[in-house]
């Protein structure tokens, strides 16, 4: 059967590769010149799986005034008159409440834990190394708190998630300074923290170049670079793909036929979907990082740093420093905010004052999520057109199981007596809209 797949970001290509490794066609489409261009190129480097509770909370609320109006918020709404972005907020406020934020948790701890194991089995299989393919690494996740009241509310967490399969551990200040002493610049501000020692990082980027290297061994797959998908309709059980090729500025129309079609093209899978009257519940969650060289001299933590009130991510990838934060709602540009740039400097300097700022690599990216917090991860209302969207910040922690997870349910719906290895009804079309 011949599937293709819409979009190269991380997901897209582990959704690809899953296919692939299930014995299908693939053909795979990006507009870019290369994989993982968009939200997957600097985002925040940490495979995060223990860390996975959606920002839709109980807190969430108290907070909204803040985020509304205080200009360096980490997380700030930029209301606008646009019925979507209204909608959008009503469905995360009502994700808000503290049964659905705990199940919503434990849907996710699956599915992350389920994509744990399938990188560790990628990992293993490959010849190469991780560590240098990637900059993979399992170094461990400590996460700051600069307050007694949200530390409170992090062990609370802590001991809901140990009952999911979780292991953390709730650390004084004393503790958080031996695990990592570069936070010695801030150690008066520092109450304690959560440690994970499972957690890992890579660079996601670099995986997804990984993953498209270990597709481009297989005969089944093809490749469609500079091709951007202008139009799609079904005629007769097939999907025709009309896309445009972009080589030496010249635009040349082309088309193909397809019998499945899965759509993985982040926040852009709106306007695809719209073509098949199908509607999708995302909103772009706009983020920025700064890629810092290192010298010698440069003293920066070994483990994944997430600074709680500030909402910053840490995270070493061999000779850089990626530093990612903020969600900024209600600006769904590719522009970067200097003033948000000139904020996250100001902010990652207090903890990391000695690094070159100035030459720092600049980036946003737009992630595309749902209000709950879960992907989607199923069948369209339209048969044989499948979805793999709405990862949010997640994408890189939850991508090769979301990849897993719709090969299995693509060769299920053709088998059923294929085997599915977890529960796919909380990732539905109708349960996640």
């Amino acid at each position: 059967m011949n599937i293709a797949v819409i979009g190269a970001g991380v997901v897209g290509v582990a959704t690809a590769y899953a296919l692939v490794k299930a014995g299908f066609k693939v053909s795979l489409f990006e507009k870019n010149n290369d994989v993982g261009l968009e939200a997957s190129f600097a985002n925040g480097a940490q495979l995060s799986y223990s860390y996975v509770a959606p920002l839709a909370e109980p807190s969430a609320l108290k907070d909204l005034p803040k985020y509304l109006i205080y200009k360096k918020s980490p997380l700030k709404f930029n209301l606008k008159f646009n019925l979507k972005q209204w909608l959008w907020g009503l469905q995360f406020i009502k994700a808000c409440s503290a049964a659905k934020s705990a199940q919503t948790t434990s849907e996710l701890l699956s599915l992350s834990y389920f994509s744990r194991a399938q990188m560790h089995d990628f990992i293993e299989q490959k010849l190469s190394s991780a560590e240098t393919d990637f900059q993979f690494r399992k170094n461990g996740k400590l996460v700051i708190y600069r307050c007694d009241t949200a530390l409170l509310k992090a062990a609370q967490q802590v001991k809901l998630q140990q009952s999911m399969g979780s292991t953390q551990s709730v650390l004084d200040k004393a503790q958080c300074l031996a695990i990592e002493p570069s936070l010695s610049t801030i150690s008066e501000k520092i109450v304690g923290g959560v440690y994970t020692p499972s957690e890992e990082l890579g660079d996601c980027y670099e995986f997804s170049k990984c993953l498209l290297k270990e597709l481009q061994s297989h005969a089944s797959f093809s490749l469609y670079l500079n091709s951007k998908i202008v139009n799609i309709n079904q005629e007769n059980n097939e999907f025709k793909l009309k896309y445009q090729t972009d080589t030496a500025n010249i635009l040349k129309p082309q088309q193909l036929s397809f019998a499945q079609v899965v759509l993985s093209a982040g926040i852009e899978s709106i306007e695809i979907a719209k073509q098949m009257n199908v509607s999708l519940p995302l909103y772009a969650l706009k983020g920025y990082s700064l890629t810092v060289a290192l010298k010698d001299n440069d003293i920066v933590p070994e483990i994944s740093i997430t600074d709680s009130a500030k909402k910053i991510v840490y995270a070493r990838l061999g000779d850089t420093f990626r530093i990612a934060a903020m969600v900024d709602m209600g600006d769904a540009t590719k522009i970067i905010n200097p003033q948000r740039i000139a904020q996250l400097i100001e902010e990652a300097q207090e903890m990391f004052p000695t690094l070159d700022y100035a030459n720092a690599i600049q980036w946003t990216g737009l992630r595309p999520a749902t209000a709950q917090g879960k992907p989607i991860i199923d069948e369209s209302p339209i048969p044989g057109l499948w979805l793999n969207v709405g990862h949010g910040a997640l994408g890189f922690t939850l991508a090769l199981g979301s990849g897993e997870l719709l090969a299995e349910l693509i060769r299920k719906k053709l088998d059923l007596s294929a085997q599915v290895s977890l529960d796919p009804e909380p990732f539905s079309y109708a349960n996640v809209r």
